[in-house]
């Protein structure tokens, strides 16, 4: 579990930071926690390889929805959890999707109950996620319901995907090995769709998401097959 702490308050991330320890010595689970005392440089330097940030909002001067409304632009997946000494942001909190509102101070049964629950939801959302490559050596977690397609050019693979694009080095043939292979399956050698994202064929074109992708003789037959199987499987 990769948790991010964002508070200002050197006392409030010493008190997270030994919650987190009990916590993961506790329920026998890794967690590996960072802790930031500049949201700013945070922000500057953010990935996409949270599962939970918690966001502390107690300090004069510091804008933590602001910083929660930031961060969901540039991440929807990642569970946010504000803690706060007031409820006067609680609303505003749930507009940008909170997963949790806290008050200070914060016990540590609160905090365990809500790291149980956030567990329980990764846990159930997990299998729809991938690892692909990133820079020097890093990796983002990237979910699978937001894959449209992935495009091949030689020795390098452009994922499209409803936040853009993504380009690393990889093959078509390993990310078949790696994704479910009733949902993503190859119109030709160089195009890997997503079929949930396939709107209609027509002739020797797919239509994923509004793009138009060639469908090659070679894996017309294969290819509406599994569209076929898929669409009636959700039927």
């Amino acid at each position: 579990m990769r948790i991010a702490v964002v508070e200002e308050s050197i006392v409030d991330r010493d008190i997270l930071k030994a919650y987190l320890e009990r916590y993961q010595e506790e329920r026998a689970t890794s967690v590996d926690a960072e802790f930031h005392a500049d949201p700013e440089l945070f922000l500057n330097t953010y990935m996409m390889r949270y599962d939970i940030i918690f966001i502390g909002m107690g300090d004069e001067g510091f804008d933590g929805i602001g910083l929660a409304r930031r961060i969901r632009k540039l991440d929807e997946n990642a569970l946010i959890m504000l803690i706060s000494s007031s409820t006067r942001h609680a609303v505003e909190g749930y507009r940008i999707a909170a997963f949790s509102y806290l008050l200070k101070p914060v016990s540590y049964e609160t905090v365990q109950e809500e790291l149980d629950r956030a567990m329980r939801k990764l846990h159930r959302r997990d299998h729809s996620f991938i690892l692909l490559p990133y820079q020097a050596g890093k990796l983002i977690k990237a979910d699978m319901n937001d894959m449209r397609y992935f495009e091949s050019d030689r020795n390098r693979v452009t994922l499209h995907c409803k936040y853009g694009t993504h380009s690393f080095y990889s093959s078509l043939k390993e990310l078949e090995e790696r994704l479910d292979p009733a949902l993503f399956v190859r119109c030709n050698s160089c195009y890997l769709v997503n079929l949930r994202f396939v709107t209609a064929v027509e002739g020797d074109l797919a239509i994923v998401d509004g793009e138009r992708l060639a469908i090659s003789r070679a894996k017309k037959k294969a290819f509406l097959e599994a569209l076929s199987r898929y669409t009636s499987s959700i039927c």
